[in-house]
């Protein structure tokens, strides 16, 4: 997340990142917990935006000109759902490779990964 943020300011845009309102591999924190899953699923980009956008009028003394999103996979599929529920927020989304079908992904890696193991 971090080097996407530099990326974007060293292009001379205010940038802001999330983690979806979750940190780490493991999943304990979701259950029974709809707070956390609608953190993860929509309401995080959306805070982060907004977030984003007063520190940045605040910063500079005006408010922005455009606003961009710009993410892949996990990322592309909060782009989608960023479009859908507040296009408002941005001029611009590129969602690239979004991971929408989030039930398939999730049971293939729950099958895949301990039969492959870890990358390290």
């Amino acid at each position: 997340m971090y080097e996407d943020i530099e990326y974007a300011a060293s292009f001379g845009f205010a940038s802001v990142g999330t983690n979806n309102g979750h940190d780490g591999v493991y999943g304990d924190a979701f259950l029974h917990n709809p707070d956390v899953i609608e953190d993860y699923a929509y309401r995080a980009v959306h805070t982060g935006v907004v977030v984003g956008k007063d520190v940045t009028r605040s910063f500079y003394g005006t408010p922005h000109t455009k606003s961009y999103f710009l993410s892949c996979s996990a990322g592309g599929r909060s782009g989608f759902k960023e479009a859908q529920d507040f296009p408002e927020d941005f001029n611009g989304i590129i969602a690239g490779a979004p991971a929408i079908n989030f039930n398939n992904i999730t049971s293939w890696s729950c099958s895949f990964l301990p039969t492959t193991g870890p990358v390290d």
